[in-house]
């Protein structure tokens, strides 16, 4: 864990001083856990590959803003999100009829997906912690 916190660190260190390596070695670590994830939002490869570019040009623009309050991850999944709401509100795909994206993208917290599903929130949490302890597991 050390160890890639210091890996983080300096990625984020190259990405701030504006060097391309930086970029690749953020896009070699986390291109796959990130694509995973938008594309069981979108269900769509070419719409996950756009989406993913345009987190990717995201986190570096805002890499400034970066400040350790969270985990450097968690933040890149915030930028995922802002990408994600943006693309569903502009009109590219509907709302997720699945729970966890539902809840993902915001729109819903576990009991109005639930009612929404016309499911039981037990399941509806049951899904969505099997969803993210998958999606943990494949980074």
């Amino acid at each position: 864990m050390q160890a890639d916190s210091a890996e983080i660190s300096c990625i984020i260190t190259l990405i701030r001083e504006g060097k391309r390596e930086g970029f690749n070695l953020l896009y070699a670590k986390y291109a796959g856990p990130l694509y995973g994830l938008l594309y069981r939002i979108v269900g769509n490869k070419s719409v996950a590959e756009n989406l993913l570019e345009v987190t990717f040009v995201n986190i570096c623009k805002r890499i400034n803003q970066y400040d350790n309050t969270i985990t450097f991850f968690t933040w890149m999944l915030h930028i995922t999100q802002s990408v994600c709401r943006e693309y569903t509100e502009s009109g590219g795909i509907q709302k997720s009829e699945d729970a966890f994206g539902m809840i993902f993208l915001g729109r819903y917290n576990c009991k109005d997906a639930a009612e929404k599903m016309n499911t039981n929130i037990d399941i509806v949490k049951k899904d969505v912690r099997n969803k993210l302890r998958s999606f943990r597991q494949s980074i």
